[in-house]
């Protein structure tokens, strides 16, 4: 009461950055003052669900990205994935490639904004009202049961499969993903070697396995002189992971302090440099596992590795990256590659050596 303006958190009191912050907005001009208006909705969203959820769907306010993050919350899904697969869907519906069966709209399954219960809601961008219903649709829907929403329950990249052995349409292009899970909001198309940062995440394209220390520019130039740079980070946010440490707070924590805690929580006298030896050890096993699974679908690793289609292929249309791929062409992204797995000690088919 005393600071009315001051961001309310509910996670960590002290923290400045407030990842998990109250919105207040300004509604007709005046901005909210003391305790926020959709306090019973949802708290802010956070960077990732203001894109997905947010522009990614062709909605511009932070109060209709807060419907879906509810959404989300109360339904327990991914913000990202629901984003990439909503969007997905509204983008195949305006180009006429859903399989006629399933038809532009679905059936609101509750009353909703303008909505009442069992209106048509048509697959468009820009419709506020459409990811809360939508994702409750989804999920009263049985998986693999021939309808749109059957086919949804596996995400945006096995949707797109299936529309295009329906349809022929080259659907699986317009997907956004390494090893089947879905960009996050830090398209690789705009900042040199995050494509490379994707591609070698042990989890596909996700945007907490790495990270640089400076800015990288465009893609436009070549990754290449990142590789030593891209495999020191994810060793160190293994550790970093490891200890449970906020992925904010690792930039302010000093090398020195986390091994120090280390060994105070532990026992054990390890150095930074122990430590990220270890962390080298944990990606190689994930890795192999990885490689082990691969095999046992007859699929080869490396070409696991590539972004999808549209990532490498489709050029962005506008902005300071416009023209820009994740790479400058198709030989030094293999160079990229290739280089990183010679400094970790991979094979040219990026299979490690595991030790017993």
């Amino acid at each position: 009461d005393e600071h009315p303006d001051a961001k309310q958190s509910g996670c960590c009191a002290p923290c400045p950055i407030a990842c998990e912050a109250a919105d207040r907005p300004t509604v007709d001009g005046v901005r909210t003052k003391g305790r926020p208006v959709h306090l019973n909705r949802v708290e802010r969203p956070e960077y990732e669900t203001l894109a997905m959820m947010g522009s990614n769907l062709g909605l511009t306010s932070s109060l209709d990205v807060m419907d879906g993050n509810d959404a989300c919350n109360r339904l327990g899904l991914d913000t990202i994935s629901s984003g990439a697969a909503l969007s997905l869907v509204c983008e195949l519906a305006e180009r006429g490639w859903l399989p006629e069966a399933w038809g532009t709209t679905f059936a609101a399954p509750f009353a909703f904004g303008p909505y009442a219960e069992g209106d048509a809601v048509t697959w468009r961008f820009g419709d506020p009202a459409l990811p809360p219903l939508a994702l409750a649709a989804l999920c009263r829907a049985q998986p693999g049961d021939g309808s749109l929403f059957g086919a949804l329950h596996g995400g945006a990249v096995a949707f797109a499969e299936v529309v295009e052995s329906l349809t022929g349409h080259p659907a699986t292009r317009c997907t956004a993903h390494c090893k089947g899970l879905d960009l996050p909001a830090w398209d690789p198309r705009g900042k040199r070697g995050n494509a490379l940062a994707y591609m070698t995440a042990n989890v596909g394209a996700s945007h907490m396995r790495a990270g640089y220390k400076a800015p990288t520019g465009l893609p436009k130039d070549s990754a290449l002189d990142l590789v030593p740079e891209l495999i020191e980070s994810q060793n160190a946010i293994v550790v970093r992971d490891s200890l449970i440490l906020c992925a904010f707070a690792k930039g302010a924590s000093p090398d020195d302090m986390l091994a120090e805690a280390w060994t105070a929580i532990t026992g054990d006298e390890a150095s930074w440099a122990d430590l990220c030896a270890r962390a080298g050890v944990q990606w190689d096993l994930a890795r192999a596992w990885n490689v082990a699974h691969w095999r046992a679908l007859g699929r080869d690793a490396a070409n696991e590795d590539l972004l999808s289609w549209r990532l490498r292929k489709e050029p962005l249309p506008s902005g300071v990256a416009k023209g820009c791929v994740s790479f400058q062409d198709d030989d030094d992204e293999a160079a990229c590659l290739s280089a990183y797995y010679r400094l970790r000690g991979w094979d040219a088919s990026g299979r490690p050596e595991v030790k017993a």
